[in-house]
């Protein structure tokens, strides 16, 4: 993930925009025809390579021009969104093409209303532009890849050559080394292809290095684009339907997941019993059980401790179940395979966010930048330090540069996952009116599936708040439109906080009409039980059973709410304690997001209550303070702020 300046993508992404093509010279140019320096497009094409390949033809050959909205029998379609077409072509011109070009472009509206994108592209006297270390050039109408090396020589620049050899030997050292980097970072699917060469064919092959150069610059849903290419090529391409699975995985497209792993297990590669055994590991973390799916992956590694893929997961398995010191070893270990993996570096900098080494990630983020490691992905643990430094300011604009990214890359997760964290930074400086209205509109940008995780991330928050009534409305649409148990697990968990759940002694194995039954883990019926116990004034019970939670689990969830069932039973010492451990996973909570952010500002609150029963007045002071620094901009109608602010008084008048 590429590393840029805060503050957004620089003037090198941003179109060179001429002054606008007239419609008369529209019209003429669709009159003639697609040329050799004529090209028409319907649509912007759903593989971003495909117009970079246009963009180098014209740079190679005479230049050449390109109009998107016009198919290619020139009738004219428009296009809708022009801006952010033009992005688009901008990001496939800088990022696909090599060296990077800037080509004019402009938008001209016809008479009737429809719009054309116009792209001009000069040629290139200095160098060959290269798309993936190929050369392509204009045979008529089409682009079309340059493969003899005598043709290469000939279309070097004049005054390049006298040095022709070495320049076609780098062109073609070039090509291998981009290829190796690109694959080096996962030596299992390198070795697969090997594997499998002769049945493979050379086109789902290309696709499936091409989709792993996509990966490895960030742009995850333009890497499933691609292994689809693969998949479509050569439908039983097993490597490609785990690659896929695991990349739909990592963004939450769980459903597609298992589609594509189940298309994996009916390949010819599950014959092989490692690949088996990569399959199986990822059908058991997709069913949830997190512990045998670490399992088959610590032995993957240690069958294969070069299998920087396994690695990686496994780390990323390892850190997510809080087994820290396993998640480190796995990742020093594969950053010793290749100390440049985008992946592993990113979770290195993840597990520092959640070991509360801030400044660490930004000295590792600093270090990556001069090494030259592009992954735009990077933003997100050092958005994350930044918050546990509380820059928020910085964190802020360092959200935003990372969504405005999305303008070079295809889809919009970059964007919404951008909005998602933004989301958490307003409830943690008590923004809930901002939050809320934020995540109805991030949730109007998704699918109806997805959309349920933004809504149930503002439903704990405000049930974590007492806010009953919001939380309520928002997890019942989350439950209505989620699919799947994580969510509807989710679902019981606020319910029961605000005290809408139901008992789960009734609920558990029970199937209402026409729905599937709700699976409710140990963890989640305990904790259902503590909070009703807790509503109740059932102290005792509330502390009993949440100990027992988490002594299961170390989630800050239960110890927040341990902490509160302590206050209610009139345990100050033990409450104060349970909201200092859980100020101490700051890192943590920001990272993994087992308890809502908007907590760990709240505890500061709590602390300040509880030492003032234990008589403890300078710290009572201290923790009010702290309390009102953090929401310092925060909604005004907040109880906990007004309440703060009554008590932080009344103990600085004791002292006159």
């Amino acid at each position: 993930m590429h590393r840029r300046d805060q503050g957004g993508p620089s003037s090198l992404h941003k179109p060179k925009v001429e002054q606008d093509i007239t419609p008369d010279s529209i019209h003429k140019l669709i009159g003639a025809g697609e040329s050799l320096s004529l090209e028409f497009k319907a649509i912007f094409p759903k593989n971003a390579t495909e117009i970079a390949q246009d963009i180098a033809a014209f740079s190679n050959t005479h230049g050449g021009t390109i109009l998107i909205g016009v198919t290619d029998e020139g009738d004219v379609v428009g296009v809708t969104k022009t801006d952010e077409t033009m992005q688009r072509i901008v990001g496939a011109a800088n990022s696909i093409c090599k060296p990077s070009i800037r080509p004019a472009m402009g938008k001209t509206t016809l008479e009737n209303g429809k719009q054309v994108v116009w792209v001009r592209v000069a040629k290139n006297c200095e160098a060959l532009t290269m798309v993936y270390g190929k050369c392509y050039v204009r045979n008529g109408p089409v682009a079309v890849p340059v493969e003899d090396s005598n043709e290469l020589k000939r279309l070097l620049p004049k005054q390049k050559q006298s040095k022709s050899r070495l320049a076609i030997g780098i062109i073609s050292v070039l090509s291998v080394v981009f290829l190796s980097f690109a694959l080096v970072n996962r030596p299992f699917s390198k070795r697969r292809l090997e594997q499998n060469s002769v049945t493979r064919s050379t086109d789902a092959k290309r696709s499936f290095e091409l989709a792993v150069s996509y990966e490895t610059r960030g742009d995850d849903e333009q890497a499933i684009s691609a292994l689809e290419d693969a998949i479509r090529t050569d439908p039983s391409f097993g490597e490609a339907y785990l690659r896929a699975a695991y990349l739909c995985q990592q963004d939450d497209r769980f459903d597609d997941a298992v589609n594509f792993l189940k298309r994996a297990d009916q390949s010819p590669e599950a014959q092989d019993p490692r690949f088996a055994r990569r399959v199986k590991a990822m059908h058991l973390y997709l069913d949830g059980d997190d512990d045998k799916a670490l399992q088959e992956y610590k032995l993957l590694t240690d069958a294969a401790p070069q299998d920087s893929y396994s690695l990686y997961y496994y780390a990323d398995l390892a850190w997510e179940m809080g087994r820290f010191e396993e998640a480190k070893t796995a990742l020093d270990r594969c950053l010793q395979n290749s100390a440049f993996d985008p992946l592993c570096n990113f979770d290195e900098m993840m597990l520092q966010v959640s070991n509360n080494n801030f400044d660490d990630v930004l000295e590792s983020s600093k270090r990556l930048a001069h090494l030259g490691v592009d992954y735009p992905w990077f933003d997100l643990p050092v958005g994350l330090a930044l918050v546990g430094r509380d820059e928020i300011q910085a964190a802020d604009e360092k959200f935003s540069h990372f969504g405005d990214l999305s303008k070079n890359f295809h889809g919009s997760l970059h964007f919404v996952t951008a909005q998602e964290y933004k989301l958490d930074l307003l409830t943690y400086q008590g923004k809930i009116a901002d939050a809320r209205s934020l995540v109805y509109k991030v949730a109007a940008l998704e699918t109806q599936e997805e959309r349920a995780g933004p809504l149930l991330d503002m439903a704990m928050a405000d049930a974590v708040l007492g806010n009953k009534q919001e939380a309520i409305a928002e997890v019942n649409e989350a439950h209505r439109i989620s699919a799947g148990d994580y969510s509807r697990s989710r679902t019981e968990k606020v319910l029961a906080i605000v005290g809408a759940g139901k008992n789960p002694e009734q609920n558990v194995g029970k199937t209402a009409k026409g729905e599937s039954a709700v699976r409710i883990g140990p963890l989640d019926s305990d904790f259902i039980i503590a909070m009703r116990a807790l509503r109740e004034g059932r102290a005792n019970v509330a502390v009993r059973y949440l100990e027992f939670a988490r002594q299961k689990d170390d989630d800050s969830l239960y110890g927040f709410f341990l902490g509160q069932a302590y206050m209610q039973a009139r345990d100050w010492g033990k409450a104060a304690d349970e909201m200092r451990k859980v100020q101490e996973a700051k890192g943590r909570i920001l990272s993994l997001g087992e308890l809502p952010v908007v907590a760990w500002p709240l505890t500061f609150y709590y602390a300040g209550r509880c030492n003032e029963e234990l008589r403890r007045q300078s710290q009572a002071e201290s923790s009010y303070r702290r309390f009102l620094q953090l929401w310092h901009d925060a909604d005004s109608n907040l109880r906990q702020i007004g309440d703060a602010r009554l008590r932080l008084n009344r103990l600085s008048a004791k002292k006159f």
